[in-house]
């Protein structure tokens, strides 16, 4: 979805946003609450100038406006690869950004993403799975590596993987599997993300239950089960 038409279906009481260097700054209503803006647009990947970008606003949200909400828009279909980019440490940028999220968190910010266009990569670890509470539009393009990425990691027939992701959601892209994965809490339509966005915002708890939701979703069943055995270990 075009980011112009997205923020005021998002925002439709009232959000001061601008876009530059296809990332998102700003701040908007919901429900007469402000909350903050950031993130990114035109599925474009992300580099150490956006990353820093959207950092330095996240900073500034918690000096100037202590405890608002900071609502995480996700676009993008990556990181940058270019000489430039990791010459620069992309991904020192990139553990910056979630430092300044984890800093946020631990001054009582609320950090919600939605992902409305792409979210692929190190953009959905980033800017998605890093939030209290993460959210996808059912047009949304969810995923961590392609099949054919991962046929060359595990040198794993194409064929042999499309085949299981027929039936295994780890390892189909999609927000319908990222859902079951528990990955993301829920898909929204288009024409209800406001009224979505204001649920969101009061829920309270804040326990990572990810592999809790996966485990009641069949995407991942063991995961919980494991997850437990190693903290009461």
């Amino acid at each position: 979805m075009d980011a112009h038409n997205f923020l005021e279906n998002l925002f439709p009481v009232e959000h001061q946003t601008k876009i530059e260097n296809n990332t998102i700054t700003g701040y908007a209503k919901v429900n007469k609450n402000l909350v903050s803006v950031v993130g990114t647009t035109e599925s474009a990947e992300l580099t150490p100038e956006m990353v820093l970008n959207i950092s330095e606003h996240i900073v500034e949200t918690i000096e100037n406006h202590p405890g608002i909400p900071i609502i995480l828009l996700c676009d993008t279909k990556g990181q940058k690869l270019s000489r430039k980019a990791e010459a620069l440490g992309l991904n020192a940028y990139v553990s910056h950004m979630l430092k300044t999220l984890q800093i946020a968190r631990n001054n009582g910010h609320h950090i919600i993403s939605i992902v409305y266009g792409y979210g692929w990569g190190a953009a959905i670890l980033a800017l998605g799975l890093s939030a209290d509470q993460t959210y996808g539009l059912k047009s949304s393009n969810i995923g961590e590596m392609t099949l054919e990425a991962m046929s060359k990691v595990t040198l794993l027939p194409i064929e042999k993987l499309e085949e299981l992701s027929k039936t295994c959601a780890t390892f189909a892209p999609g927000a319908e599997n990222f859902e079951k994965l528990g990955g993301i809490m829920d898909i929204w339509h288009d024409h209800e993300v406001a009224e979505k966005l204001a649920e969101a915002i009061e829920v309270t708890e804040r326990t990572d239950n990810r592999s809790l939701l996966g485990l009641q979703r069949e995407g991942r069943t063991l995961s919980y089960k494991i997850c437990n055995e190693v903290i009461n270990s």
